[in-house]
């Protein structure tokens, strides 16, 4: 006598998608995941495994309203699932999320994985799925001032020169480690006085001139003797890889005259001076 039996078995398979593919860093992530038994057979044993990514910053948590029972976190981000049996054409969830932080820029991949007791081995090549999330960097670099201020004594008319490093201190990015002082430029000049007045200014003009290589500016030290002395107003300027600008300005003063009653006092812009070969 003869007899055949049909062996059911199952088939796992992993499907694993970014909430969003693209994500400003600083704001949460997450990632969906689910495992589906799509073989004729009943799935024992289902396990889910997955090391999430471990960025300074990510922490890791499941979301309990769209995520089936069985699953924890340990550590920040060692997400295991014990699903039991899966039958048939049956699925099994679980939905994880995390915040990041102005420094998480870039990619972000990572890959999970289910394994079944009784699948057999030439079936599980689909069971593992990677997504990946892209950081993108929207934070402004910063520029910090080194607190040292000009004061151009006395008004002679004759020109003196104000470098970055001068009243900079430093520069830096929250994704970029490549962005330093040397990457900081003026991009603009202004002064409260007109160029030329011709009242105790020198009958002068170009009293603004930045330097081709954006890294310095040369300063008439004149003002105008009759009113409260001459504020140039220098703006510096940083651009990350990510096209993000940061700036920042600070001031170099013509006192009226020397002493405490001859500070001079900013009145506003009233011109301003670029260079076309600066960003």
């Amino acid at each position: 006598a003869t007899a055949s039996v049909t062996v059911n078995c199952p088939d796992l398979a992993v499907s694993k998608l970014a909430d969003a593919s693209s994500v400003n860093a600083g704001n949460t992530i997450g990632f969906k995941i689910t495992v589906s038994n799509i073989g004729p057979g009943e799935a024992k044993s289902v396990t889910l495994l997955d090391t999430l990514p471990s960025n300074p910053g990510m922490v890791w948590t499941i979301d309990p309203l769209n995520s089936d029972s069985g699953c924890m976190i340990t550590g920040t981000n060692n997400l295991s699932c014990s699903f039991g049996s899966i039958p048939t054409t049956g699925s099994k969830k679980v939905h994880v999320t995390s915040p990041t932080t102005a420094a998480n820029c870039g990619s972000v991949s990572n890959t999970a994985t289910a394994t079944a007791t009784n699948e057999r081995a030439s079936d599980t090549a689909n069971n593992s799925s990677t997504a990946v999330i892209l950081l993108n960097d929207v934070t402004a670099p910063v520029i910090t001032l080194n607190g040292q201020t000009v004061t151009l004594w006395s008004p002679n008319h004759k020109y003196n020169t104000v470098k970055v490093t001068d009243l900079v201190a430093s520069a830096s990015d929250s994704c970029s480690t490549s962005l330093n002082l040397s990457s900081v430029y003026i991009s603009k000049v202004t002064s409260d006085e007109p160029e030329n007045i011709n009242s105790g200014d020198g009958n002068t003009v170009k009293d603004m001139v930045i330097a081709n290589d954006c890294k310095s500016v040369d300063l008439r030290a004149e003002r105008d003797g009759s009113k409260n002395g001459r504020v140039y107003t220098i703006t510096f300027k940083v651009i990350d890889a990510a096209g993000n600008e940061g700036t920042v300005s600070t001031k170099v003063t013509v006192p009226h005259s020397q002493g405490p009653k001859g500070v001079a006092v900013d009145d506003g812009p009233v011109y301003t001076v670029t260079n076309s070969l600066c960003p």
